[in-house]
C-alpha cells in the first residue's frame, strides 16, 4: 500500500513538472527565437530608415545589430554602402564591405563598392585583383570602365589624365555605375575636371546608399 501511495505521488510531481514544462515550452522557444533573430529585426528597422532617408539613424541601428552578430552580412554590407558616401570613412566602409563579402561572394554590388574604394584610396593592387575575381560576373562595359577609372588615376601627366577622360567620357556609362562613382569621380577630380566630379557624385551618391 505504501509503495503505491509513493508510486501515485511520484506520478503527480512528475504530471505536474510535465504540464508545466509544456505550458512553458513555446513560451521559451519564442524567447530563444526571438533572441536569435533580434540582430535581423534591429537590421531591418535600420533598412527602414535608411529607405526613408534617416542615414545617421540607420548607421546607428546597423551598428546595434552587428554588436549582436559581427558578421550579419546584411547589416555589413548596408552599413558598408552608407559608410561609403563619406570620404571620411572610406576605411571603415571597406573593412565592412570585406566582412559581407566574404559570406556574399557572389554579390557584385559588394564587390563592385569594394573595388571603388580600393581604386578611391590608390590600392591598385587590391582593385585589380578584386575586378580580376568578379570578371565573369560583371559586363564588358564595367570592366572596361573600371579598367579606364584605374588607369586614370595611375597616370603620372596632365596629359596622359585628360586622354583617359575623354575616353571615359566616349563611354556609354553602365547601369552599375553608381556602385563605383566615387573614383570616377576622383578620376576627373584629379584630372583638374572638378565641376564634372562633382557632377557625377550629385548624380550617383543617393542612388549608391539605396542598393539592395
Amino acid at each position: 500500500m505504501s509503495n503505491h501511495l509513493i508510486n501515485l505521488d511520484f506520478f503527480k510531481k512528475a504530471s505536474f513538472f510535465y504540464n508545466s514544462f509544456t505550458i512553458k515550452l513555446p513560451i521559451l522557444l519564442l524567447i530563444f527565437l526571438l533572441h536569435c533573430n533580434r540582430e535581423k529585426a534591429i537590421a531591418q528597422l535600420a533598412f527602414e530608415k535608411e529607405v526613408q532617408g534617416y542615414y545617421t539613424e540607420a548607421i546607428y541601428h546597423y551598428n546595434q545589430a552587428l554588436k549582436i552578430n559581427p558578421n550579419y552580412s546584411f547589416a555589413n554590407a548596408r552599413l558598408g554602402f552608407l559608410l561609403s558616401e563619406s570620404q571620411l570613412s572610406i576605411i571603415p566602409a571597406i573593412h565592412h564591405l570585406e566582412k559581407a563579402r566574404s559570406d556574399s561572394q557572389d554579390d557584385t554590388k559588394i564587390s563592385l563598392k569594394l573595388i571603388d574604394l580600393t581604386l578611391f584610396i590608390l590600392d591598385f593592387e587590391n582593385g585589380r585583383r578584386l575586378q580580376k575575381e568578379i570578371a565573369n560576373k560583371i559586363s564588358p562595359e564595367t570592366s572596361e570602365l573600371i579598367t579606364k577609372i584605374a588607369e586614370c588615376l595611375e597616370a603620372s601627366t596632365p596629359k596622359d589624365k585628360h586622354k583617359l577622360m575623354d575616353e571615359i567620357d566616349s563611354m556609354e556609362f553602365p547601369p552599375d555605375t553608381n556602385m563605383i562613382y566615387r573614383s570616377l569621380a576622383l578620376c576627373y577630380e584629379n584630372g583638374g575636371e572638378s565641376v564634372k566630379a562633382e557632377e557625377i557624385v550629385t548624380n550617383y551618391r543617393r542612388t549608391a546608399s539605396l542598393v539592395h
